[in-house]
């Protein structure tokens, strides 16, 4: 199944409070992503967390912020499987919070080649920071 779980969502407002003042941050075109990594002391094995975000500053209506929402997490939902299986020898959690910057609406390819992109670009970073 490729769903959003449960485990799977960075809700804690602690831990996303921490995430934004002590994570590291990378722009990538249409989001800020904002990333921490974590040991497993229990399992040893790849996690990620995820929280997603769009500025109420910038889209006033809440109608219009969960349809973009929505497009970043159905990209999310997509790019983060195989992401997973080419970090799975990497036993640590990932810690993401994903934040929408363009002040107007964009299409679903758009969301989705960004959410590619940014995946990449997380890659090429993990891969510089992690053993």
């Amino acid at each position: 199944m490729n769903s959003l779980r449960k485990n799977e969502r960075l809700s804690s407002q602690k831990e996303i409070a921490l995430l934004v003042k002590e994570g590291n941050t990378f722009l990538c075109y249409p989001f800020r992503i904002m990333w921490s990594v974590s040991r497993n002391e229990r399992d040893h094995s790849f996690r990620i967390q995820s929280a997603f975000s769009v500025p109420k500053k910038k889209f006033k209506k809440a109608v219009k912020r969960n349809k973009i929402r929505r497009r970043m997490k159905e990209a999310f939902r997509l790019q983060k499987e195989p992401f997973k299986k080419e970090m799975a020898h990497h036993p640590f959690t990932l810690s993401l919070l994903i934040i929408y910057t363009p002040h107007k609406e964009l299409n679903y390819a758009k969301i989705e080649a960004g959410m590619k992109k940014s995946f990449q670009m997380l890659k090429k970073v993990l891969s510089k920071k992690t053993p």
